[in-house]
């Protein structure tokens, strides 16, 4: 009886334990896009020919009614047609909206207004439409992967990488960009995809995201990449040719999603070209689910899939297998090999053409730099451009500046169009730049000779080892301002730069002094014309000690109800031993 109540205690008692070491994980599932807006997405957007119909699916409250459906970008606005309306069981409202003929070719984001009672709704995605002229027989498309997005100073680089490629394809103008996974660095930081969505914003080229690891770790943890940027699984249809977009997890497809990709791919045959998008380079061994890399080779092969776009390895390569092409592109941050880059294809009668030797294009192969900030605030918008790739390059700069109701004046590039909306003037230009060779390229009403305006907030004095901050207002209504820059010295006479950052329209110096300073501020606007601050000082106070404190009477506190539940745990662990024990004599 002894021995059959000592068994019966022991297995309880291993398995209490057990539980309480595990630590539990909130595998949240996807949650609702934060505007509501089920499709079209800003990592999934809506193609539409001028004078078309596309879907677009919406959480709505059974009782709200639709009032109105439009796009709106920079460069102008447009009112949709609600061709139809149909509410499904769960929620969700499909919607048939037709875009008028005469609309402008452009990415806009989509807006809806709704009613409820006595209020109104409303609803904004942005850069989830896009407007064209048809679907070309040839069209060109921009490959990127493995960008690791992130807002800690460790992912300085990576922000920077990403400011440029937006600049580059911008410029480049694809007819659409492809991401092939890890967009954002593993986080459950919602502010992190709340401030990548804001940078995609900058894009004015349709972008389509494939998920990666990294991405399926923010999902896992609080479904953010299906809340801000697009759905995990998805197909684009260009034409001819289809682009099939396949979550992988965490290197772990599974049978339901191999079997859609199946479905899907079986009823693609009459595609000139189908093209899988998927972030691990299946045939490379150890990252992929072993059954799941042969189950997807196998399909792969039988389905006549031509092109395989991947990421993951942070490694350029290509091979051909039967006819399909093999593609795993450089990575855009962290490290990659053979460089920082990206892909770019041209698609022309079920062929696909390879750029620049096939090999990636460099991220510094294309420079372009504001000299101000070109937001249409300032009377004038200049840039530099430098080709340092082997190639000649041709493409469309976007220039903005404040709108007097004249024509600028134009160097550096040939006028291709002009949008006047929002009190600003949108030009863009068509530049060509042989290898190697740089330009300048401005837009402007008339020379500017008046130097920017300055002033500077900072405190007077400080804690010595406590930071501080100065802030800097810096206004030039004529060109814009250029280079901000803040100066330091202890004794007046040799002078050391602060980093500055832009921060909304201030500009931001953090400093943390052992002894006084001396500091000036230097403005330059884009014509060269500069203003500089008056040196002044800050002092320095030594911290007070604080005096020490008599030791006090510790108070014993009540036990916690966790630290019962261990004294309970360790009593009951005591008696199963002791039972063994007496078992065993």
């Amino acid at each position: 009886m002894w021995k059959l109540r000592v068994k019966q205690l022991i297995i309880p008692t291993i398995i209490l334990l057990a539980i309480l070491a595990v630590t539990p994980v909130n595998n949240s599932p996807p949650q609702e896009p934060v505007n509501k807006i089920l499709y079209p997405r800003i990592g999934c957007p809506a193609l539409v020919i001028q004078g078309g119909t596309f879907k677009s699916n919406i959480l709505l409250p059974e009782d709200a009614k639709l009032e109105s459906a439009s796009l709106s970008s920079e460069i102008g606005s447009i009112t949709l047609e609600i061709i139809d309306e149909q509410k499904l069981p769960n929620g969700t409202r499909v919607l048939t909206l037709k875009v008028p003929p005469n609309s402008e070719p452009a990415l806009y984001s989509l807006e809806l207004k709704a009613s409820k009672a006595e209020s109104t709704l409303y609803f904004k995605e942005p850069n989830s439409v896009a407007v064209i002229k048809e679907f070309k027989e040839e069209f060109t498309v921009i490959v990127f992967t493995d960008l690791h997005w992130g807002i800690m100073p460790i992912h300085d680089a990576t922000r920077k990488n990403f400011e440029n490629f937006i600049l580059q394809a911008n410029f480049l103008r694809p007819d659409f960009i492809i991401s092939c996974g890890d967009n954002i660095d593993a986080t459950d930081n919602e502010e992190t995809f709340q401030l990548f969505t804001e940078e995609v914003s900058k894009l004015i080229i349709p972008t389509f995201f494939a998920t990666g690891n990294n991405d399926d770790y923010a999902e896992e943890a609080a479904g953010l990449y299906t809340k801000y940027i697009a759905p995990l699984d998805y197909v684009l249809n260009y034409g001819n040719y289809t682009f099939i977009f396949l979550h992988a997890d965490t290197g772990y497809i599974g049978s339901k999603r191999l079997k859609w990709l199946e479905e899907t791919l079986a009823k693609a045959t009459n595609y000139t070209m189908r093209i899988l998008v998927e972030h691990y380079p299946y045939w490379e061994p150890g990252d992929l689910l072993e059954k799941d890399a042969k189950e997807l080779d196998r399909i792969v092969r039988e389905y006549n899939v031509q092109l395989v776009l991947t990421g993951h390895i942070h490694k350029d390569q290509v091979k051909i297998q039967d006819g399909t092409r093999l593609q795993v592109t450089a990575a855009l941050g962290k490290g990659s090999t053979p460089y920082f880059g990206y892909r770019i294809f041209t698609f022309s009668n079920g062929t696909l053409k390879p750029w620049y030797n096939d090999k990636p294009i460099p991220i510094n192969g294309i420079q372009i730099v504001f000299l101000n900030r070109n937001d249409g605030k300032a009377y004038a918008s200049i840039a530099k451009l430098t080709n340092n790739l082997e190639i000649p390059v041709n493409g469309t700069l976007r220039l903005r500046i404040r709108d007097k109701g004249v024509e600028p004046i134009i160097e550096g590039g040939t006028v291709v169009k002009t949008y006047r909306h929002g009190g600003k003037l949108i030009i863009d230009l068509s530049i060509t730049l042989n290898p190697g060779e740089s330009k300048t390229v401005k837009a402007y009403y008339e020379k500017d000779e008046k130097p920017p305006k300055v002033t500077v907030k900072a405190p007077s004095k400080t804690t010595k080892g406590a930071s501080f901050t100065i802030t800097i207002e810096a206004v030039d209504d004529e060109w814009g301002v250029s280079k901000v820059k803040l100066f330091y010295s202890t004794d007046n006479k040799s002078w050391v730069e602060a980093p500055v950052k832009l921060k909304g329209e201030k500009y931001i110096v953090t400093l943390n002094i052992s002894q006084p300073i001396f500091y000036y501020v230097e403005v330059e606007d884009a014509a060269g014309n500069k203003a500089v601050s008056q040196v002044k000082t800050i002092a320095v106070e030594t911290p007070e000690k604080t005096p020490e404190q008599k030791p006090t009477e510790t108070i014993k506190e009540k036990p916690t109800l966790t630290v019962t539940i261990i004294a309970i745990i360790a009593l009951v662990a005591v008696i199963a031993v002791l039972a063994i024990l007496k078992l065993k004599k």
